[in-house]
């Protein structure tokens, strides 16, 4: 494929795939960009195929139903729990009234999120007491009609496996963003200087090895926690989490973890939580305390499981080795 069809694909994921399968020695050519379309030469008979890679990766699950469950959370977690794989405690509201019938029923500290939503968004962590609660609940309802996740708070890493076809082929530990103060900015303007330095680095790379930090509403509500505001300027060197959520297209960033650092039984459950819900490709969010010791006595969680998950965690990491998932995946589409 030429360099300048590449760079009219903005699909990370796609690129990435190209790029791979150049790599693997796959002569493609871009057909057309909406759907990405692509025509490749089989290793195989020599013969010229097209192959439509469309939007996202959910197209090789053919299951319907599972990528539905895959998108609601609350069945989502219900369908490990029956398995029984490890899940935090959960329950559903619709209103403040049945939030605060929960806690006597649900301890804190708690997570409060959509049902639906993706990519972090309206996601509150670490809730420690009631006023908290219904402040995060009251945010989410008013645009999520359909009411909210409460779960248990497990303090504990944040880790990405990517599961295809039955097997782990990538887990990453994702880390929430930070900045540091330097004792001149606010903390506005210091989101500022990281997201233009973000900019220029995945300009010059030539693809985005970080996303921006978003400037959502949460920001000040987390801050807020931390006895700051937007217009503070903290002391120099002092290292401030904007919101703790670990999420890189939010604006973390990812260290890739050798599969033998990882116990055994962890990759089992991310295993079986993909088969349960009926997915081909996955990403299964585990929180875990000690990546060394199987998920037992509360050492693990399964929070939730992506139908679209993205390869750049594994092929671009921030941090240790590229683990080549984008030729993994190639190889089972074409079947090589």
């Amino acid at each position: 494929m030429k360099q300048s069809d590449l760079k009219k694909i903005t699909n990370t994921n796609i690129k990435i795939l190209i790029q791979a399968a150049q790599d693997l020695g796959i002569q493609t050519r871009l057909i057309s960009l909406d759907p990405v379309k692509i025509e490749y030469k089989d290793k195989k008979n020599k013969a010229t195929k097209t192959f439509i890679l469309g939007h996202d990766l959910r197209k090789l699950t053919k299951d319907k139903q599972a990528k539905a469950i895959s998108r609601d959370k609350l069945q989502t977690l219900k369908t490990l729990k029956q398995a029984n794989l490890p899940v935090p405690e959960f329950f559903l509201v619709k209103t403040i009234k049945e939030y605060e019938k929960l806690i006597q029923k649900l301890p804190f500290p708690q997570v409060i999120k959509p049902l639906t939503s993706e990519k972090g968004k309206n996601v509150f962590l670490n809730i420690k007491d009631l006023g908290q609660g219904i402040s995060a609940v009251k945010q989410i309802i008013k645009d999520y009609p359909e009411g909210c996740l409460v779960q248990t708070y497990l303090k504990a890493g944040d880790f990405r496996f990517l599961v295809l076809a039955g097997r782990v082929i990538g887990i990453v530990q994702r880390f929430a963003p930070i900045i540091t103060a330097d004792g001149k900015h606010t903390i506005q303007a210091l989101i500022d200087i990281e997201n233009e330095k973000r900019h220029q680095i995945n300009k010059n790379l030539g693809k985005r090895m970080l996303n921006r930090m978003r400037k959502w509403e949460r920001i000040s509500w987390y801050l807020k926690k931390q006895h700051l505001r937007l217009d503070s300027i903290p002391e120099k060197g002092k290292k401030i989490t904007l919101y703790p959520l670990p999420n890189f297209s939010t604006g973390g960033w990812v260290k890739a973890i050798d599969t033998n650092e990882v116990n055994k039984d962890l990759i089992d459950k991310a295993i079986k939580a993909t088969k349960e819900i009926g997915l081909t490709i996955a990403g299964v969010d585990m929180l875990i305390k000690d990546i060394s010791k199987p998920a037992e006595n509360n050492n693990a969680n399964i929070i939730e499981i992506n139908s679209d998950p993205g390869l750049r965690l594994h092929d671009w990491p921030n941090q240790g080795r590229q683990q080549q998932t984008a030729e993994k995946v190639l190889q089972y589409i074409f079947n090589f």
